[in-house]
């Protein structure tokens, strides 16, 4: 449901308050859940759990519960919250949280050199439109381990990978990270430009054939519910006009990668 014409942003009330119900739930459940967790491991090893089932499977019913309200949080408020804000509020730019750039395109850019260790997942696909050139963004997430989606790990590594067709072919392939002994210096000052945002650390960049791909370790999830605080339109705006104006520094090395062609 809208607030008044075709144009104007839709009323979120409903799905707000659906969200806080939800982290009421999870937070209610904990509390009543870890007391009587706690109890049971306090003289208890955990092989030695079972012999108190009785009281045990209460307490872990509910946890599971939480857990599995928790996910549910997490989907609806990325689905129905933050895509229907990057919607009215940035119509020129499209967030789709389930899609990702696929393991086939980040294992040939060649920047994750290691991929190949790791178990490969994704989330967040973020499109925007500078100079009419299609920018896509997109959360990587790589694991050692069991992956649980919205839950750290130290056997996880957050990455963000960019990918934009530019409207050139390159000979060759070029490579620039952060190294200040490096060449091709406006590159790589509009690279850090970029990381100094506080999009990721750890850049690195290739342009081959006209395809501009960059890469940075970023050390967490994007567009995340708030464990804490009131969840409000407002906030929800301002946390994503926030990640967005990070997104958008992108336009220095788009810039600076058109300037290096035109040198060429």
């Amino acid at each position: 449901m809208r607030r008044g014409g075709p144009n104007e942003p839709r009323d979120l009330s409903g799905v707000l308050s659906a969200l806080r119900w939800r982290r009421r739930f999870i937070v209610l459940s904990l509390l009543a859940a870890l007391p009587v967790i706690w109890l049971i491991f306090k003289d208890h090893p955990v092989h030695r759990i079972g012999q108190r089932a009785p009281t045990s499977i209460p307490a872990f019913v509910v946890g599971i519960l939480a857990v599995a309200q928790h996910f549910k949080y997490r989907k609806r408020y990325k689905q129905d919250l933050v895509a229907a804000v990057v919607k009215d509020h940035f119509p020129d730019v499209m967030y789709r949280p389930e899609s990702h750039t696929n393991e086939a395109t980040a294992r040939r850019s060649g920047l994750f050199p290691n991929l190949g260790k790791y178990k490969f997942h994704g989330e967040d696909l973020v499109v925007l439109t500078y100079r009419t050139i299609r920018v896509k963004f997109s959360e990587l997430r790589l694991t050692q381990g069991p992956y649980v989606a919205g839950l750290k790990s130290k056997y996880s590594h957050w990455a963000l990978f960019v990918e934009c067709q530019l409207p050139f072919r390159n000979a060759g392939r070029l490579y620039v990270d952060a190294s200040p002994a490096g060449e091709h210096a406006s590159l790589r000052q509009a690279l850090m430009t970029m990381a100094q945002s506080g999009i990721g650390h750890d850049p690195r960049l290739v342009l081959e054939d006209g395809l501009l791909q960059i890469a940075f370790a970023s050390g967490r999830d994007r567009f995340e519910p708030p464990a804490l605080g009131a969840i409000d339109e407002a906030r929800v705006i301002a946390d994503v006009r926030d990640e967005l104006s990070r997104f958008f520094s992108v336009k220095a090395v788009v810039d600076a990668a058109l300037e290096y062609e035109n040198k060429a």
